[in-house]
């Protein structure tokens, strides 16, 4: 960690994400342990950081979503260890006051990876599609890089949420 350049502004995306129930603790250190390395580390710079609206409780589209006043409550070995992440950045600017943005991203898809993709191999390949989830949310990942990037400009000294 002490060998990475110091920089004003950064763009924290590292993250183990779904397919991990066979390593939880890897799952764990990736997702909570490493981020308060890169918090230390960074500690002087505007940090945006990814997580996930999976701290939330799945909700039909009808209820209108989740939103950032609903209290976060994540389920599995993933969601739980986003809101690790989220909460080890919220202490780093609490007390060193460094600038950060909390950007929650569900799915971003473009036409070689995500939820739109899977779907199209399945049906391209006569694969049953599961309709357990009736519903995602998904931006494109131009979009998602865009906002991250301008979110930039909006880091301030307590947790912000994109």
């Amino acid at each position: 960690m002490a060998e990475l350049p110091l920089a004003a502004n950064v763009l924290f995306l590292a993250g183990r994400k779904f397919g991990s129930a066979g390593r939880p603790d890897l799952t764990w250190m990736t997702n909570v342990v490493l981020p308060a390395y890169v918090a230390e580390r960074y500690r002087s710079s505007r940090i945006v950081v990814f997580s996930t609206g999976n701290v939330y409780l799945l909700v039909s589209p009808e209820a209108g979503g989740s939103t950032e006043s609903d209290a976060p409550d994540p389920v599995g070995e993933y969601a739980p260890s986003c809101l690790g992440r989220e909460r080890v950045f919220e202490h780093y600017s609490l007390h060193f006051g460094r600038p950060y943005v909390l950007f929650r991203l569900n799915d971003a898809v473009e036409l070689r990876y995500g939820v739109l993709a899977d779907i199209a191999r399945r049906v391209f390949t006569g694969e049953p599609v599961d309709l357990a989830v009736p519903a995602f949310n998904a931006i494109w990942q131009g979009d998602a890089n865009s906002y991250a990037l301008r979110c930039l400009e909006l880091c301030s000294s307590l947790p912000l949420a994109c």
